[in-house]
């Protein structure tokens, strides 16, 4: 009998320069061992320095790629990145409802790395969402939207747990937004087993950063996707990032924010 091989449904916006959405969610699920599938959520005109415009997929259409997808691979992990209004997000809760999905990995896109607002009108659906969720993934700024209240940079344990009792789910706070020095805390609350594990890594400061938090969930999916835990998920994800952020650094890939090199294009020496 043939092997299944883990599988993964993105469903998220297209950048067209390909440092965020839909094409890095597919280089860092293909990296990390699974593979991917798309449901594109909205089209985008952005370039490395600012969003212009957000076009939101028609829902009947966004609902037909979902159901080509799972007719095919029925138990594939759901990833979602930008989700532009409470319909959209409504189509994914019907899916979820429809199809026994392996895992639901939400990276709750509020805003872009360019800090243009994508769409702030979906808060009480997204939230509704995140509770049908495996893990949701915030940064910083988003953590503070979901929790309705700002969150101080040595009290972020206790704000993953906040916000993961609001969504009644497991939630990585990323610390990438923390004031820090030389070294970043993601912090993991992990409602299954009703506790808080820290991940500590170094701080790499780099123009190309951008994409990294669709990098990360789409990581974490692949890992879920192949039957690990969501601990040991997370840790993987985070450690593959940390690379990929040490070996694009140096490397010019956009006038304002450059994309981050996820498919070892680049080497050292």
């Amino acid at each position: 009998m043939k092997q299944a091989y883990p599988t993964v449904l993105i469903v998220a916006g297209n950048d067209p320069l390909g440092f965020s959405g839909v094409a890095t969610d597919i280089k860092s699920v293909t990296a990390n061992g699974a593979h991917p599938m798309v449901a594109i959520s909205a089209l985008t005109v952005q370039d490395s320095c600012s969003v212009s415009q957000v076009v939101s997929t028609e829902e009947e259409l966004l609902e037909a790629q979902i159901d080509a997808v799972m007719r095919e691979f029925p138990h594939s992990v759901l990833k979602t990145g930008i989700l532009p209004t409470s319909a959209t997000i409504e189509v994914v809760k019907k899916a979820i409802a429809h199809y026994s999905f392996g895992a639901i990995v939400v990276d709750p896109v509020l805003r872009s790395s360019s800090e243009d607002v994508l769409s702030d009108d979906t808060l009480a659906a997204l939230k509704e969402l995140c509770k049908e969720a495996t893990l949701v993934t915030p940064n910083l700024p988003e953590a503070q939207q979901l929790l309705g209240a700002p969150i101080e940079s040595d009290r972020l344990e206790e704000a993953a747990e906040s916000v993961g009792k609001i969504l009644e789910c497991s939630v990585l706070l990323k610390g990438g937004h923390a004031k820090a020095g030389a070294t970043l805390c993601d912090i993991l609350y992990d409602k299954a087993n009703n506790r808080i594990v820290r991940f500590e890594h170094p701080k790499i400061v780099t123009q190309n950063s951008r994409g990294t938090g669709c990098a990360l969930a789409s990581a974490i999916a692949a890992y879920l996707a192949q039957g690990k835990a969501l601990e040991k998920a997370v840790g993987e994800a985070i450690a593959y990032l940390q690379e990929r952020l040490h070996q694009s650094d140096g490397y010019l890939r956009g006038r304002c924010s450059g994309g981050l090199d996820l498919c070892a294009l680049t080497k050292e020496g």
